[in-house]
């Protein structure tokens, strides 16, 4: 009699958490530490080349990095400087199917357009709060049929797009924390293959999910140190099987989300060891399958093997069994 009803208990507290408390019943393995890049300086976006080139722009050094995949340095593009082709702390970056890559530059308020072989083609945006202009433009990324550049905009406070001539397109979003708003948006993922946005709300320490045009759908997580919470959400990305992973900056961690927000894996400390951080900005997947993680005050970018392992889901069948 004991056990049957210490089992009826269990369900019914299991049936009352909130969704995202199943996250410690699903938990993944974390990835393991494979090496990292020194002197790259802060990086908060990442994107590969169809040929295999990571390219990492580096605030620090007003130029974008190319490394091989195994983290070698092969070359960089851009220098300090206003003009066509140089840099004010570039950002965000996106490449299209043609080869042709989109800087954002921050402090120029701009977002400049390169050729394949990274010679300077033109510019959209200017400084500002009007139609077409950005002020602090951060990341960048395409629709699904690249129609639209999103770049997300840290002093507007809002999500504006271009077409890849660099006509503006639109914008939305608002200062504010409520829904369709943002305080201080930072990274942009295309979903695949719904073409929804997940945008990070830096400073509502969250995620929003919105449709391709900016409507609100929901938002994940909220201010704090917890599992499913965040404090302060910069970089993120979308693996091969549809999930979310985000640095959770001031956490000093990383996480592995669903796309409905359940938490997968999460792992890092403060510090500059393997398997630490301080305050990480960016996080990039790569087709060989490796997380690229830009660290951002230890200045490098640290890389993990990414291993796809089952999930250590508990069923009903051996929450019986502890009971007997």
């Amino acid at each position: 009699m004991r056990r049957g009803i210490a089992i009826r208990v269990l369900l019914l507290t299991l049936l009352a958490l909130p969704v995202n408390s199943f996250a410690a019943w699903a938990i993944d393995v974390p990835p393991s530490f494979l090496f990292h890049i020194d002197g790259t300086g802060r990086v908060s976006q990442m994107a590969e080349t169809p040929d295999g080139r990571i390219l990492a722009p580096s605030m620090d050094g007003n130029a974008v990095r190319v490394y091989t995949e195994t983290g070698a340095y092969l070359a960089s593009f851009g220098s300090a400087g206003s003009a066509l082709g140089r840099f004010n702390t570039p950002t965000g970056i996106a490449i299209d199917k043609d080869g042709n890559i989109y800087v954002c530059d921050q402090f120029n308020d701009r977002v400049q357009k390169f050729s394949p072989t990274f010679v300077p083609l033109l510019q959209m945006g200017s400084s500002g709060a009007g139609p077409g202009q950005l002020r602090r433009p951060t990341n960048c990324a395409f629709s699904l049929d690249e129609s639209v550049l999103y770049v997300t905009e840290f002093g507007n406070h809002r999500i504006s797009m271009f077409d890849k001539a660099g006509v503006f397109l639109g914008s939305f979003g608002s200062p504010g924390s409520g829904p369709g708003q943002f305080n201080c948006p930072y990274a942009i993922v295309v979903d695949r293959p719904s073409g929804d946005l997940f945008v990070a709300d830096e400073n509502n320490s969250r995620i929003v999910r919105l449709t391709s045009t900016g409507s609100f759908l929901y938002s994940i997580g909220q201010l704090g140190a917890g599992p499913d919470d965040f404090h302060f959400i910069v970089g993120m990305t979308q693996d091969p099987d549809g999930n979310l992973w985000a640095t959770d900056q001031l956490n000093n961690r990383m996480k592995k989300l669903t796309r409905a927000g359940a938490v997968l894996t999460y792992w890092g400390a403060f510090g500059s060891g393997s398997n630490q951080f301080y305050n990480p900005w960016s996080v990039f997947i790569t087709h060989d399958g490796n997380i690229w993680i830009g660290d951002t005050y230890n200045y490098r970018i640290e890389v993990y093997q990414y291993v796809a392992t089952p999930a250590n889901v508990t069923s009903w069948g051996r929450v019986k069994a502890t009971y007997r």
